[in-house]
């Protein structure tokens, strides 16, 4: 559903784009300081244009994507020590004690908690499915 939604709207913004040029052909000179350039105002718009979107989304990545990557990823391994440093390990446990500590985790968590299901694999590993 979502690939001809974005087709529709690639060709919707190409088409603007055209027109936006074939609109404005007047040459226009860019002084920069250091650098300068001559183009038509249609081109310079449309590079302006792309230069804001790729900034703000620079900016969106450094001040909000990297920051919840970093929180995630330093909570999943801090679930993960907690689980496994209270864990008894896979070699010593058999299938049955597994069985029995995941039934014993999901009854002691049902009784605390009811927003939210625990269970423990074999090899120590704690998973936690909010409902």
């Amino acid at each position: 559903m979502i690939r001809p939604i974005r087709t529709i709207l690639a060709v919707v913004f190409l088409a603007v784009g055209a027109a936006l040029g074939a609109l404005n052909p007047a040459p226009i000179t860019v002084d920069l300081g250091l650098f300068r350039f001559e183009a038509a105002l249609g081109v310079i718009l449309l590079g302006v244009l792309l230069l804001g979107v790729l900034l703000g989304g620079l900016v969106l990545t450094v001040s909000v994507v990297l920051p919840m990557r970093h929180r995630h990823r330093r909570e999943r391994t801090s679930v993960t020590q907690d689980a496994t440093s209270t864990a008894i390990p896979s070699s010593t446990q058999t299938s049955s004690q597994a069985t029995t500590d995941i039934v014993a985790i999901r009854s002691a968590d049902r009784s605390a908690d009811r927003s939210v299901e625990r269970s423990v694999e074999p090899g120590g590993i704690e998973h936690g499915l909010h409902q």
